[in-house]
This record gives structure tokens, sequence and C-alpha cells, in this order.
């Protein structure tokens, strides 16, 4: 991740170090301690990634915005590139990991991969459904749920306003779905059906 991938090496590095501050069992002197550690190694982390995806010169919002906009006409090629710019956030959230479906593909690999995202969008919404009715998360799964949680949404976010091909999508929403379904899965059946020891995540 840190060779190749060093975007999605400082959202996972923001996931731990937001983990570490908001955990409860940890003494405030030391929380104080690994913040302040941890956000300085964020600060050069940063400033490396910046310059691997070309943003090192970019003083402002504007100039980002503009970046995005500029990866989203790079992106938009090839027969299965969608138009991002008029859509809404949450359709582009969707575009990104369940597109193309079945009665959207121009070709026998995108019908592969639209069944590949049927299968995905079925498990999402049951998953997604049954855990919007569960209100507790089971206490061993505390220490490491925000973790994944923010590592896969912050993820998806910024890969689904930059990307315009469903090709590159397919691909690369493998470095963060499997983490969400073992968030959706370990909220959905870890509290009654297996027990972790409670210094297994610490």
């Amino acid at each position: 991740m840190v060779m190749i991938r060093p975007h999605i090496r400082m959202l996972a590095f923001l996931a731990l170090e937001f983990e570490y501050i908001f955990k409860r069992r940890i003494k405030l002197i030391k929380k104080l301690c690994l913040s302040i550690l941890m956000s300085i190694i964020s600060y050069y982390l940063l400033l490396l990634t910046l310059d691997f995806i070309g943003l090192k010169n970019v003083n402002n919002l504007s100039q980002f915005l503009e970046y995005i906009e500029y990866r989203e006409r790079v992106t938009y090629t090839g027969g299965s590139s969608v138009n991002l710019s008029s859509m809404p956030i949450f359709l582009k959230l969707f575009t990104y990991l369940f597109r193309p479906l079945p009665f959207e593909a121009h070709n026998i690999w995108a019908f592969f991969s639209s069944l590949d995202n049927l299968v995905l969008l079925i498990m999402f919404s049951l998953l997604l459904i049954r855990t919007i009715k569960i209100k507790s998360i089971h206490k061993n799964y505390k220490n490491f749920s925000f973790f994944i949680l923010y590592f896969s949404l912050s993820t998806w976010i910024i890969l689904s306003m930059i990307t315009s091909n469903l090709g590159i999508a397919n691909r690369q929403k493998w470095m963060f779905v499997p983490s969400m379904f073992f968030f959706l899965f370990c909220k959905n059946f870890g509290r009654k059906n297996y027990e972790v020891s409670p210094n297994f995540w610490t």
C-alpha cells in the first residue's frame, strides 16, 4: 500500500489515527501523546500523497475542485464510462460500487461484471437494512468498527468522485469492499454467533 497506493495508505492511516483518538479506554495523557505523534506522521504522509497524485502545489479549495474535475475527464474514456459531472453524490456512490447492472452491459465481460455487481447490491442492501435495525454493536467490536467504517466510507466517497470509468471502478473498489462487508457482517452476526476475546483487537 505504501509503495503503489499512497492515497489509500493515507486514508487508512487517518482512520487508524481517529480510532486511537476516540478510543475511550486509552488514558488522556497517552491519547494526547499518540495524537501528536500520529498528527506529525499524517502531515508528512499527506505531503507525500499530494506529491504522488499531482496536488503538491494546490493551495486552496478551488484548485482541489479543479483537480477533481480533471480526474473525471481523464477517466471518462472507453465504452464503460459515465458522466459524473451532473450526478449528485449519492448517485456517484451507487454508480461506483454497483454499476454496470445487467441491463447496462454492452459486452460479455461487462455482463459478467454486472452479475458480480448485482450480488454485491443484494448483499449490501440486505446487510444495511439489518444493520439499521440493530441498535447496538457487541462490545468486543467497538475497538475496530470505527477504523473499518471510516476507511471504507472515506475511500468509497473519494474514489467515486474522481472515477468515471466503470472498468477502473470495478478493479479499484476491491481495496475497500472487503473491509466494508467485514464491518457489516460483524455488526449483524458477531453479537450472537461469535465470541471474541476482549483483548483480540487491542
